[in-house]
């Protein structure tokens, strides 16, 4: 025997003993297997919630992806056609622009003609106007020459005009009819 066991009937306080051992065995097995229930309860709540919680994640993030691809396509289309827009404005310009610059071209040669022209017609007229000043003077030359002539047929003219009233006295103090000439008189 047991130094210092109680004493009494050994079988009943054993079994008791055993009892109670397995009660606490059975106790403790159920509180684990209530605690390994909980655990589970709550693990798979934990799993559906953190399942859930990822559906929503995911289906959130499959929107922002659709609502950002959606965005991507609406700017491309804008893009596109931006870029269409300015394609046609390049075009646009630059076909004014090489418009512009055959009438521009054109003008020049008009110009340049023109130019040509009038530099021909401007040579025509310094020509013209030599010829004018050489004429006016030759006519001034001439105009000098026909008043010297002038002054030279009126003094001619006053003397022969002496002479005629000279002849006409001498005829009259000599009685003889008068002889009138009928000439036309210089100009003087």
């Amino acid at each position: 025997m047991i130094p210092n066991e109680p004493t009494g009937p050994a079988p009943r306080r054993h079994a008791a003993l055993i009892y109670g051992a397995f009660a606490c065995g059975i106790a403790f097995g159920a509180g684990l297997e209530v605690k390994a229930y909980v655990d589970q309860d709550r693990e798979t709540q934990a799993r559906a919630a953190w399942a859930a919680t990822m559906e929503r994640s995911r289906t959130a993030a499959a929107e922002r992806e659709a609502h950002l691809n959606q965005i991507i396509e609406d700017e491309r289309g804008h893009h596109a056609d931006a870029l269409r827009q300015r394609d046609a404005y390049v075009a646009a310009f630059t076909a004014r622009n090489v418009g512009m610059r055959h009438d521009l071209e054109a003008m020049l040669a008009d110009s340049r003609s023109s130019g040509e022209r009038c530099t021909a017609r401007v040579a025509g007229i310094a020509e013209a106007v030599g010829a004018l000043l050489e004429a006016v003077g030759e006519g001034a030359g001439l105009l000098d020459e026909a008043q010297r002539a002038n002054r030279r047929l009126t003094a001619e003219n006053r003397k022969l005009y002496d002479q005629v009233v000279g002849w006409q006295r001498f005829d009259a103090e000599r009685r003889i009819p008068r002889i009138t000439v009928k000439a036309k008189k210089p100009v003087g």
